[in-house]
């Protein structure tokens, strides 16, 4: 009996690794067909066979074509998991290699079909490999999110925001929905700190909500939507004066000391968010 090494796991963990997650990317349209650049994620050595192949001149890659006289097949994937495992192919129940497409294993790779060795590969590798696991992956989500809701969505990305919540973070939207405590009236600090954000690269603002809040993405919606206000506590120790400022995301509370100047609160706080440090109190 052929066994394939997906079926070595219980038969509904695909899908129950959907239900728990809940954060699985699939757009109304389904999935985009893979192609190269992906093969580097899940094949390195095979991406780069085929991107040196493609990289070549058209007479440079014929000759080496003719030369490495390269049928139209490519490892099974049980092969290739008997190869990470050290496992001995003679003890795989299926070839070593199969036909890609319609062809054949007589069929031989030119300099003209190439490209479409290529495709064919990088469909194979991740699209007809993963067909079962991906099947259970979709039949989880979807028992989690129906199909006519799924519908709904234009794009892979717009539900991506759905879920996922938007990369875009709106300064005043936060402000707005932030309190500060402990700060005097004529206090500068939180002035200088919404201003810092205000002037921050869309990166660093993301950056420093995610170190902040513990937030990947600012809330679908708006900051309104955050189950906790953001507050920004004051650090009011004279001996804190030059300490970074601390993050507690739980809470999402920021403790900022009584710094001297704008420029001085930048420094700390990029300081701060670049060389995160977790700990648990």
């Amino acid at each position: 009996e052929t066994r394939h090494f997906s079926h070595m796991a219980p038969p509904d963990l695909h899908r129950e690794i959907a239900r728990i997650v809940g954060l699985v990317r699939w757009g109304a349209a389904g999935v985009r067909e893979p192609g190269l650049s992906h093969l580097a994620q899940t094949d390195p050595d095979e991406h780069d066979k085929l991107y040196r192949l493609l990289s070549m001149e058209k007479e440079q890659c014929s000759a080496w074509l003719a030369a490495a006289d390269m049928p139209f097949t490519t490892s099974t994937k049980e092969a290739k998991v008997a190869q990470i495992m050290g496992l001995p192919l003679g003890a795989m129940p299926r070839l070593e290699t199969s036909p890609l497409g319609g062809f054949t294993a007589n069929d031989r790779v030119t300099v003209e079909s190439v490209g479409d060795y290529a495709e064919l590969v990088c469909h194979r590798r991740m699209v007809e490999d993963v067909a079962h696991q991906m099947a259970q992956v979709r039949h989880g989500f979807e028992e989690l999110v129906s199909r006519a809701v799924l519908e709904r969505f234009v794009s892979e990305r717009e539900l991506e925001t759905v879920i996922l919540g938007s990369a875009d973070v709106d300064v005043a939207d936060w402000r707005l929905h932030s309190v500060a405590k402990g700060f005097g009236p004529s206090a500068p600090q939180v002035e200088w700190f919404w201003e810092v954000l205000g002037e921050a690269s869309a990166e660093s603002r993301l950056l420093i909500l995610t170190w902040t809040t513990g937030l990947a993405r600012a809330p679908l919606g708006g900051f309104a939507h955050m189950h906790l206000a953001f507050t920004l506590q004051c650090d009011s120790a004279p001996e804190h004066a030059d300490r970074l400022p601390v993050a507690h995301t739980c809470g999402f509370q920021l403790d900022l000391p009584v710094y001297p100047s704008k420029q001085a609160l930048l420094s700390k706080l990029m300081q701060a968010v670049e060389h995160v440090d977790f700990q648990i109190a």
